[in-house]
């Protein structure tokens, strides 16, 4: 076991990591996401299906492919360029990832 400190913690945090693969030839690593992003989680959450901010989803989808909290430009970015069905997938599977889904409060309460 390794003894560390908190300065060591946030300078290097401890986010766990895996693979989303978004097509065949497509396979992304994406972070876990840090407890800063659940505001926006919720936030998306409590939205009429018809009023979802896509703002919101960007940057939860942002941040899990970064593994930090994303720039403008890459926001801007991942807009312009990606298509709407990789930032889902990137968003559903960062949110079951980092235990943010709907099931994974339920699951917990199991426990």
């Amino acid at each position: 076991m390794t003894l560390t400190t908190l300065a060591a913690l946030l300078e290097n945090p401890p986010l766990r990591t895996t693979e989303l693969r978004l097509n065949d030839s497509i396979i992304c690593k994406i972070y876990e996401l840090p407890v800063s992003v659940f505001d926006r989680v919720r936030a998306i959450s409590e939205e009429e299906d018809d009023d979802v901010n896509m703002d919101d989803i960007v940057y939860v989808a942002a941040w899990a492919l970064a593994g930090r909290k994303p720039t403008d430009e890459e926001l801007a970015a991942i807009s312009d360029r990606f298509g709407t069905r990789s930032v889902m997938a990137i968003y559903f599977e960062a949110l079951k990832f980092s235990q943010l889904d709907v099931g994974a409060v339920e699951r917990e309460k199991k426990h």
